[in-house]
């Protein structure tokens, strides 16, 4: 590629970027709302949809929008994280110990609030679940379990939980980037860990279902730290000691 079209495409780029950054800060769509498609947007833009899909993803790294794998992309905030409040500057081991602490209370309050068809829906969740992991789609997989969280977060009809998870879990976990390198058992005991928490969510269980969500965060610490060099915090070592859960 010669110097001439490097430096349009980067021009272009650029265009889609600022023309993407204005479209999020404009009121006309709603916090939670879905954003046209990348088909839509790069008729109305007039770039590629490979230009847009970049785009996007700069955008997401900005935590301004969420691209969502077979669903779409949508607006998550109109301004960028900064500093402390930028997602991408907490590390994992701080992020998993602050998931022990606030997941168990919110699966418990989505035990008590959930509606049968919530349930249904969680229940489908786990199969698509299963589907990715056997097939081995890392995108399905993100997706299904970034929307698990977002099921129980939903649940609690409370919106200001689902902002609390929504930043706890941007869907860039480095779970995704060993999972299919674990050993099948291990693979199974994540999905066994999700499954026991609809199950104890089926049966209006609320003390139950924080409990298998503390196990289930607990092992997949372990995980992290095991296959992905994510330090253990103090906190989640004692507990997970406390609890016996990492055997």
């Amino acid at each position: 590629m010669s110097p001439e079209s490097t430096a349009k495409q980067v021009s272009k780029e650029e265009h889609s970027l600022e023309a993407l950054l204005c479209m999020v800060r404009d009121e006309r769509f709603e916090l939670g709302g879905r954003l046209p498609t990348e088909r839509a947007l790069s008729e109305q833009l007039g770039a590629s949809r490979n230009t847009i899909r970049g785009a996007l993803r700069v955008l997401e790294a900005k935590g301004l929008v969420e691209v969502r794998p077979g669903s779409g992309c949508y607006l998550r905030s109109r301004h960028e994280t900064q500093g402390e409040l930028d997602p991408e500057a907490v590390d994992w081991s701080s992020r998993l110990e602050a998931c022990y602490l606030i997941f168990p209370r919110i699966a418990a309050l989505c035990t008590e609030r959930i509606s049968a068809s919530g349930i249904a829906a969680m229940e489908l969740r786990l199969m698509d679940l299963s589907r990715a992991l056997f097939a081995r789609n890392p995108d399905a997989l993100r997706e299904h379990l970034n929307g698990f969280a977002r099921d129980i977060a939903g649940g609690t009809g409370n919106p200001a939980l689902r902002a609390v998870v929504e930043a706890l879990c941007p869907g860039n976990s480095p779970l995704f980037g060993i999972i299919f390198y674990l050993q099948d058992y291990e693979r199974e005991m994540l999905f066994g860990d999700t499954a026991k928490i609809v199950q104890a969510m089926k049966r209006r269980d609320a003390d139950e279902a924080a409990r298998c969500m503390e196990e289930r965060i607990l092992r997949l610490a372990a995980l992290l730290e095991r296959h992905a060099d994510v330090p253990l915090s103090p906190l989640l070592k004692s507990e997970g000691e406390r609890l016996e859960v990492f055997g």
